[in-house]
């Protein structure tokens, strides 16, 4: 039986909703990575505090795990997970999603947090980021 998820994937991919409905589906807790990451001034957590949760969050019996962060901890995602789901959306279509909500909280993000107060240069890096999505 299915009870551990992991989902990765480009930014404005749609992880968060898939993790939902996953989430929903098994009857399991979903646990967004951005939330754990990214404080609502888009401000972030350490790494050694990020690794931390994130090594709770796998250690349980049953969730769903959204987000890509590969450089932080990917590894022991997919050792833990049952199932793991990719979703291979196209750059430019992630960049149009990401554009498109900007202003606005979606599901993934902490309480609080809005992509329209996101600095100019983390915009730009982030946009960057999905444009060379997976080369990262």
């Amino acid at each position: 039986m299915i009870r551990r998820v992991c989902v990765v994937g480009n930014a404005a991919s749609g992880k968060s909703c898939l993790a939902d409905r996953i989430g929903l589906a098994l009857g399991v807790p979903v646990h967004h990575l951005d939330r754990v990451y990214w404080r609502a001034d888009w401000t972030h957590v350490s790494r050694a505090e990020f690794l931390a949760a994130q090594k709770a969050l796998v250690s349980g019996e049953a969730w769903v795990i959204d987000g890509c962060f590969s450089e932080y901890g990917l590894r022991e995602r997919f050792a833990a997970a049952d199932l793991v789901v990719f979703l291979d959306v196209p750059a430019l279509a992630c960049v149009r999603r990401a554009v498109a909500r900007r202003g606005g909280s979606h599901v993934g993000l902490p309480d609080g947090a809005d992509d329209s107060r996101m600095a100019l240069g983390r915009t730009v890096a982030f946009l960057a980021e999905m444009l060379l999505f997976p080369v990262l």
